[in-house]
């Protein structure tokens, strides 16, 4: 019979046919079924990492996907806020609604409730 450490040079198969041999002992059986569990144990380990290894630039890919988000989103506000400038500035010049309307290409009473807001002198950040 071999020692302990001569378990580890058997397959897993060879492991698994040695606890059917019911002439082992119960001690050789225990150290049998450890080193099972230690072999268990390293492919759960390996299978965690190479998880984590294939995690890793997904996460770094979703977070530039949400920094391009952000940044889209900003330019968006600024031209949202360009925009109603530019509808604030033609009322104000006596342009009429319609011609308004149409040049910022919106409803009227949109352009209304644009020109009647308080917007900020400062467009927003980019």
């Amino acid at each position: 019979m071999k020692n302990a450490s001569g378990l580890a040079g058997l397959t897993d198969e060879g492991l698994k046919g040695l606890l059917n041999d019911e002439s082992l002992s119960l001690a050789r059986q225990l150290q049998v079924l450890d080193e099972l569990s230690r072999r268990a144990a390293v492919r759960r380990k390996a299978e965690e990492m190479a998880e984590l290894v294939a995690t890793v630039p997904v996460m770094a890919a979703l977070d530039e996907s949400a920094d391009m988000v952000r940044e889209a989103q900003a330019w968006l506000d600024r031209a949202k806020w360009v925009r109603a400038k530019a509808v604030q500035s033609a009322l104000a010049a006596d342009y009429s609604l319609r011609t308004v309307a149409e040049i910022a290409r919106m409803a009227p009473s949109t352009v209304l409730r644009i020109g009647s807001q308080e917007l900020p002198t400062e467009p927003p950040p980019a």
